[in-house]
């Protein structure tokens, strides 16, 4: 079984049925633009919280294709300027939806290939259910 939570820059392979960390598979972005965590109990409306909710680079899927591939889609993560510019022209702006800020990389038998797709408009909610796009 092969995770990737949202901020972590590898993806984690666990062993099953025991559950076992067998081993991590590091990730290399071409961008991945963070912003600090907030504290546990934060309020929702924390302006902190509100940029690391919708601002900041994550992994967003995860999807084992078999035969030793996987693909993972990240979002990039953009500035709050960014945000803001793109925001008054499309209001409201999703940045996570965004296809100009997703990106695909592609891993084979545990190791990334040296390629990197730019995301694709609409597909992902399609390809996770492994519809041909």
């Amino acid at each position: 079984m092969v995770v990737a939570q949202e901020l972590d820059p590898e993806i984690l392979v666990y062993q099953l049925p025991e559950f076992t960390l067998k081993n991590s598979i590091p990730i290399n972005y071409s961008e991945f633009l963070t912003y600090n965590p907030v504290p546990i109990g934060a309020p929702f409306d924390d302006p902190q919280a509100i940029n690391l909710a919708r601002l900041s680079g994550r992994n967003r899927k995860l999807i084992n294709l078999g035969n030793g591939f996987v693909l993972l889609q990240y979002f990039t993560g953009i500035t709050e300027s960014e945000f803001e510019n793109r925001n008054s022209e499309e209001n409201p702006y999703s940045a996570v939806q965004d296809a100009s800020e997703q990106r695909i990389l592609i891993f084979k038998d545990g190791k990334q290939l040296p390629v990197e797709l730019p995301g694709i408009e609409g597909c992902w909610s399609l390809l996770s259910r492994r519809i041909n796009c």
